[in-house]
């Protein structure tokens, strides 16, 4: 082919592997067009297998009517779509990191560009290095997106150069039979560029793989990622250097997914050695990226509107899509010529533009529409585990409603993209960009509400993939707590499973039912032959009742998990877990305290999850409509520490309870209005009670003798002091009509002064003496105030908070505001609603926090300058109450029933407490730190809430976390006693505890790093080795001292990952990265080396020390006997790496695991017993208790899960920060510590079912005394 020879373009259409669906960039197919004058014309840049949507130009408008010239003009800037060849002109402020990109390809053939969301990655390589490339020359592009398929999706870019003569068929079919040669390995990559080489001599292939991300969020199957990983990193990184034109791969992946690229060593050493990283723009640049566009279209920006645009950006990396688009519906309101500060106040700036049109098309929808709009949108993000959620490509079946995707997706609205599969010939949607996932708060609220069910439909999504993989094995359907969670997640949200979704469950309950009806059958078959009549039936009737019984006692515990996780209630999630425990322990005659052996494992594992993480310590069910304000309160004339908790309600009641012990019984109801009770408050003695009404009236009581009547059948009612009209003219007994706003939403004592202030829905702040004579009245808002506290370092002082968006500082002798704090905005749900909710003075420090209906809560000094750092979202919702407690937590609640407790105001999130049905407009801390009492607007419940640390109520798990070590911990194993651990770490140091956590000695190792330790099996010698990073194995005593000092082990020549004694304590085996498991005596003589390919994960005896079992990369599985030199086994069944392997002690048998995620359990020869799915990603470490009955898996996604032999979970402990790469049981088996790469140890409990419900009973002792007829359900506990 001549130099001077083009590419061909190639007309196929994958969506799966496209940004956007439509039509190929022909830049022939442009003609040139006069803008301002001149003539601009576009590159001719050809990319293979590079789609855009139709539409992705915005239509050139005139702008407005008024607009002197009928010149259209294009609009330069992209919106949410990045920016392709053909937009290079406009684009503007990479200029320096394209020119490293140019360089790059000069001496690089990989180069892996990282960056936030929404950063510019697939800009700066389409329309920076694209064109660049171009103008140099002899170059030739083409385009892949990974997708499900890497392999397929790599083959469509590179069949339309590999064969530019075949049609469009010819080369669908041959992209396909192209990806199974290089999965198979019969087709180098190499080869395939070498055919292009000849193809196009003298040009150069820049190949891009634009959001690689999708290997990790798209492709399931990780032995295809890493074969994929592996087929591109040996091509780019070392084959290809031989060309005479080397080709140059570009990919482009999202920084919050370098953890999972960093864990293949293959691609980490790639990205450390080549990484480009694309972070924020400065000033300057960000500037030309607003103004130079529409500068050389002649537009300009009215002055200092620029600045105020870089003041709102804030030079974050992912607010550039938010500023184009903003950009993009500014340039629609240009006048003139000119670009307005009117025009971008209108559309709500940077931060709401993007919020304010997708709320806008959401609520031109009917309300029908509305609720299929929130199904489609859900089903367009995938929520993310450790890593932000992400946007997914959804089929036509997931969404269903077509005609509402398709408006969408239109020129009206524009926040869908719609493609076609031409592999599957589906139609496909994806969201027009992850920020609509950042920065839509209502899309935010639906995908936190409904978290658990999506992440439970994707993991569905994963094993319908890996059945239809399989050729729909029926060993791959659902069973057991699957399937018994899935069959309720099928009665209650069948309209949001496809039809493909719902036929797996259904297929997996037939199948059920058959297997049922097999047991039946044969045990009528066995019975026939033993006894005849009655009997049988009698027997089968039984039979039949135990099946029922045990599905039953399943589904009751998978409810009670899903209704805890979901927020449905905690207190009343535990009592459901406890009710079908109690069940359970019915049902385990032969051992009440069962574990691996229950009959129905659903209950254990609730309650341990339940008991593990309940932060809810009691609750008072008030029966009112709604509470609406509760205080603690102290009786201060005498040393009986009395205290009551008390509530005023909707229905116009106050409710005392005795708070004493937390036993919270019902001490008063007191009636005292016919209208709703909006706020309570007590003077500083406590003796006196003010009670806000909706009618507009104040009421104060006398409650002084309330000590004096506490028993519940001691009649007592609080005598009325005064009675005070805040505002309305409705007397105070008549009841306020719906609509009138007459509601006084605050009454406060003011301390020290003895004043009262009020506020209410006119907007007016009055101060009244204690007698109810008028004072002061203050005009603070336009509109109702929402929040007024006093301040505690100047009783002359109070704040308020109003629907007006302002929070203001008031001085009681003053009628103008002493400083307003101003920053909140709108809610982006509702833009009617941007109210200030809540104000409230820091215990501590000079400051005040108010939160409002834009989601946020800030930070003040009191001159009215805000002190948060970065904008501080607490519930998209919007926020009802902030409260501070005196260590500095920070309490806030929501309308939508979820309270969250803060560490700082940079948004470090301490627990998240759920229950509330509803909004939660009253918080309390309790005055000695360690309760948080809501209230329940909607559902009439005051909730206890015990902190982490704090709680008088001290989970049973974790027992104790071990802390010290400075880098990530390997590996953790107990001593023979069970009375000490020993960790091992990056750090290079060895650390010894006792189980109490207190470290016992340390001593450093001097390997580079400490990859894995063990203790000797022989007491008497107490020994300990440490295989390190640098290879070396050393033996120590307890003390730490080194004892192969004279003649070490030599062997191997990099990091070793697996050690163990034989039982006996007189061998040891070790294996790593060197590809070599070594046998040594104790004196360091190397006894056998065996034979393996690639890098060994782990190594270990049998029992009987009469094998070894090793296990590593590439699936590689083996037993070796090394008692009579038998040819080894090799354990076929697992995909990509196997990471783990342990013997069980007690009987002849092996667990395997690795990055496949299952677990398999094999005889001595070989055999699979058993295969299971964890569902945990990788799992990296694999552990028998020491009598064989149960097994822990460890795993990427920082979890570990208990598991019975037939594959049932019985346990799951999250704690961890980091991934798990060690764990180890005690040698009773009633503890399992865990290593972390967050630099800890934990040390677990294992509790059979008796322990879990008397654990359950004592952590609901306080709330059987709130509630006596809750504890009637509970036999077990009495």
């Amino acid at each position: 082919m001549p130099d001077s020879q083009e590419p061909k373009q190639v007309t196929n259409n994958n969506a799966a592997n496209s940004q956007f669906g439509g039509g190929l960039i022909n830049a022939e197919s442009v003609k040139a067009e006069r803008i301002g004058g001149d003539i601009y014309n576009r590159s001719n840049i050809h990319i293979t297998n590079y789609y855009y949507r139709e539409d992705i130009q915005v239509a050139a408008v005139k702008p407005t009517e008024d607009y002197s010239s009928d010149e259209k003009l294009p609009c330069p800037y992209r919106g949410l779509y990045h920016f392709s060849p053909d937009d290079a002109e406009f684009f503007f402020g990479r200029e320096v990191f394209i020119k490293e990109l140019f360089e790059a390809t000069k001496t690089g053939n990989f180069i892996p560009v990282l960056g936030a969301s929404g950063s510019g990655k697939s800009s700066v390589v389409l329309a920076g290095l694209v064109p660049k490339l171009q103008q140099q020359g002899h170059w030739l592009f083409t385009h892949f997106r990974p997708g499900s398929e890497p392999f397929y999706a790599l083959a469509q870019a590179l069949v339309p150069l590999y064969e530019p003569e075949q049609n469009a068929t010819e080369q669908m079919y041959q992209a396909r039979q192209l990806a199974e040669y290089l999965i198979n390995g019969s087709v180098p990559l190499k080869d395939v560029f070498q055919r292009i080489e000849r193809n196009y001599a003298n040009h150069r292939v820049l190949l891009i793989a634009d959001q690689f991300e999708e290997l990790y969020t798209l492709c399931s199957n990780e032995e295809i990622r890493y074969s994929f990983l592996d087929t591109l990193i040996t091509a780019f990184q070392s084959e290809f250097k031989q060309f005479s034109s080397p080709p140059v791969l570009v990919s482009t992946m999202r920084t919050d997914f370098l953890g999972n690229a960093l864990a293949y060593p293959l691609f980490a050493d790639v990205l450390k050695a080549n990484v480009k990283l694309i972070g924020s723009m400065n000033h300057s640049e960000l500037s030309q990226v607003i103004e130079k566009p529409a500068q050389k279209l002649g537009v300009s920006f009215e002055v200092g509107l620029i600045k105020h645009i870089l003041d709102d950006v804030k030079q974050e990396p992912g607010n550039l899509p938010l500023l184009e688009f903003a950009l993009t519906q500014l340039w629609v309101k240009q006048r003139q010529g000119v670009l307005t500060h009117q025009a971008y106040s209108e559309i709500g700036g940077v931060e709401q533009a993007l919020a304010n049109h997708a709320e806008e098309v959401y609520n031109k929808l009917s309300q029908e529409a509305q609720k299929q709009a929130q199904i489609i949108f859900l089903q367009l993000v995938r929520p993310g585990e450790g890593t932000e959620d992400t946007r997914r490509l959804a089929t036509r079946a997931e969404v269903k409603n077509w005609e509402l995707v398709t408006f969408l997706a239109g020129n009206e609205a524009r926040l869908v993209v719609t493609g076609h599969n031409e592999h599957s010939g589906e139609n496909t949607v994806e969201l027009v960009h992850e920020a609509l996932v950042r920065e839509w708060g209502r899309l935010r609220g639906w995908i936190k509400s409904d978290r658990i069910f999506r992440t439970w439909q994707e993991i569905l999504r994963l094993r319908i993939r890996e059945w239809e993989n399989a050729r729909r094995d029926e060993d791959l359907l659902l069973r057991g707590v699957p399937l018994a969670e899935a069959g309720n997640w099928l009665q209650q949200r069948q309209n949001e499973l496809s039809q493909a979704e719902q036929n797996f469950i259904q297929l997996s309950l037939a199948l059920r039912d058959r297997d049922r009806q097999q047991k039946e059958r044969r045990s009528k078959l066995t019975l026939c032959g033993l006894t005849g009549g009655f009997a049988i039936v009698s027997i089968l009737a039984m039979f039949a009742f135990w099946l029922r019984w045990t599905a039953q006692v399943e589904a009751s515990g998978v409810t009670a998990l899903r209704n805890f996780e979901s927020g449905a209630g905690e207190i009343e999630a535990l009592v459901s877990a406890m009710e079908a425990g109690q069940e359970v322990k019915k049902m385990a005659f032969w051992n009440s305290n069962c574990l691996h052996d229950c009959p129905a494992t659903s209950p254990l594992l609730a309650l341990q999850k339940i008991l593990d993480n309940i932060h809810q310590t009691n609750q008072i069910n008030t029966y009112q409509r709604g509470v609406n304000s509760i205080r603690f309160i102290q009786n201060k004339t005498n040393k009986q520490n009395e205290e009551l908790i008390v509530a005023g309600g909707e229905d116009g009641t106050v409710k005392w309870w005795d708070y004493q012990n937390k036993k919270l019984k019902t001490l008063k109801n007191s009636k005292l209005d016919k209208n709703s009770i909006k706020s309570i408050d007590f003077n500083e003695n406590k003796t006196i009670l003010a009670t806000a009404a909706s009618n507009g009236w104040v009421k104060l009581w006398d409650v002084s003798k309330i000590w004096n009547f506490l028993l519940p059948d001691q009649n007592w009612s609080p005598p009325p002091i005064a009675s005070i009209q805040h505002q309305c003219d409705i007397k105070k007994y008549d009841l306020a009509k719906e609509g009138d706003k007459c509601s006084v939403k605050n009454v406060r004592f003011l301390p020290k002064i003895n004043r009262l202030a009020t506020t209410g829905d006119d907007g007016y702040v009055r101060l009244w003496t204690l007698e109810g004579k008028i004072v002061k009245t203050i005009l603070a808002h336009r509109g109702s105030i929402k929040s007024l506290n006093s301040n505690p370092y100047n009783n002359q002082q109070f704040a308020t908070a109003g629907e007006d968006g302002l929070a203001k500082l008031w001085d009681i002798n003053q009628t103008e505001p002493i400083a307003i704090f101003k920053g909140h905005q709108c809610n982006v749900k509702d833009t009617k609603k941007c109210s200030v909710n809540s104000v409230w003075f820091h215990p501590n420090k000079k400051q005040l926090a108010t939160a409002g209906d834009d989601g946020t809560v800030r930070l003040w000094d009191f001159s009215g300058k805000e002190l948060t750092e970065k904008k501080f979202e607490v519930h998209s919702e919007g926020v009802e109450t902030v409260r501070i407690s005196k260590d500095d937590l920070i309490a806030t609640s929501g309308s939508a029933g979820k309270v969250r407790l803060w560490k700082d105001f940079n948004g470090t999130l301490e627990a998240e407490f759920q229950g509330h049905q509803g909004s939660v407009v009253s918080t309390r801390f309790h005055p000695k730190g360690d309760i948080l009492a809501t209230g329940g607007k909607d559902d009439g419940t005051v909730r206890f809430w015990g902190f982490p640390g704090k709680s008088l109520i001290k989970p049973k798990n974790p027992l104790t976390k071990l802390e010290g070590h400075e880098k990530a911990v390997g590996s953790v194993r107990f001593n023979p006693e069970g009375n000490l651990l020993v960790t091992a770490s990056d750090d290079d140091y060895i650390r010894l505890w006792n189980l109490e956590g207190k470290l016992v000695t340390k001593f450093k190792a001097e390997q580079d790093g400490v990859v894995t330790v063990r203790f000797s099996p022989d007491k008497a010698k107490n020994l300990i080795v440490t295989g390190g990073k640098d290879g070396t194995i050393k033996l120590w005593t307890r003390t730490g001292d080194w004892l192969n000092r004279r003649k070490p082990f030599k062997g191997h020549s990099q990091a070793i990952r697996s050690i163990n004694f034989n039982t006996a304590g007189n061998k040891l085996v070790s294996a790593g990265d060197d590809g070599k498991p070594i046998l040594w005596d104790l004196d360091g003589n190397k006894l056998y080396v065996f034979p393996y390919q690639g890098k060994v994960k782990g190594v270990t005896f049998s029992p009987d020390n009469k094998l070894i079992a090793t296990v590593g990369e590439n699936g590689e599985a083996f037993i070796q006997d090394i008692s009579n030199n038998q040819p080894r086994i090799q354990l076929i069944g697992h995909k990509g790496n196997v990471n783990t392997v342990n013997f069980s002690l007690k009987e002849n048998k092996l667990a395997t695991a690795g990055d496949d995620g299952t677990v398999i359990l094999w005889d001595y020869f070989g055999k699979q017993l058993k295969q299971f799915k964890t569902y945990q990603g990788s799992v990296t470490q694999l552990r028998f208790t020491r009598d064989g009955k149960l097994l822990a898996t460890a795993s990427a996604t920082n979890k570990i899960r208990l598991w019975n032999l037939s594959g049932q979970q019985v346990a799951e402990f999250t704690n961890h920060q980091g991934n798990i790469n060690s764990a180890d049981f005690s040698p009773d088996g009633k503890l399992l510590a865990t290593a972390s790469e967050d630099k800890t140890v934990i040390v677990w409990r294992m509790r059979g079912l008796d322990e879990l419900l008397n654990e359950g009973c004592d952590r609901l002792k306080d709330y059987f005394a709130t509630n006596s007829d809750e504890k009637k359900k509970l036999s077990v506990c009495h």
